[in-house]
């Protein structure tokens, strides 16, 4: 599995895709990167591209597990996290569901929402862009 995450959007926008066999340990050791990025602030939006998910590796604990890592450095400040997960295959978007729901049970401040377009993600993280490759700094995502 290849996970890629990026701060676009002059640093306002943390893109996550991802692409191939999904496996808990390649997720966790790319947010874990992302959070050490000297620009990278817990409260920033994130939005997550899971249309590259060819299938998955996890269970019930290691979805929980991620639901966790996304919510830990939002206990100490409060902040607010969005994390807009774009799923269009039906069985991804189960899985970006119950991500949300973990999300929202763990102790912190994450929120996570599915979607099956890319126009409903960015709306939902309040941005005015209707397809990915509008946002500014999105080609530094394919690189």
């Amino acid at each position: 599995m290849q996970v890629r995450a990026r701060l676009i959007d002059n640093g306002q926008l943390v893109f996550l895709s991802f692409h191939g066999a999904q496996t808990a340990k390649a997720a966790e050791n790319e947010l874990q990167r992302l959070f050490a990025l000297p620009d990278y602030r817990p409260d920033l939006p994130e939005l997550a591209d899971l249309s590259g998910i060819t299938s998955d590796d996890l269970d019930f604990n290691a979805m929980r597990r991620l639901a966790r890592v996304a919510n830990e450095n939002t206990l100490e400040n409060g902040n607010k996290k969005l994390i807009a997960l774009y799923a269009p295959q039906d069985y991804v978007f189960g899985m970006a569901r119950m991500f949300s729901t973990l999300c929202e049970m763990e102790p912190g401040h994450a929120q996570g929402s599915a979607f099956t377009t890319q126009a409903e993600a960015l709306e939902w993280l309040g941005r005015s862009e209707t397809r990915f490759e509008d946002i500014p700094g999105y080609d530094m995502v394919l690189r």
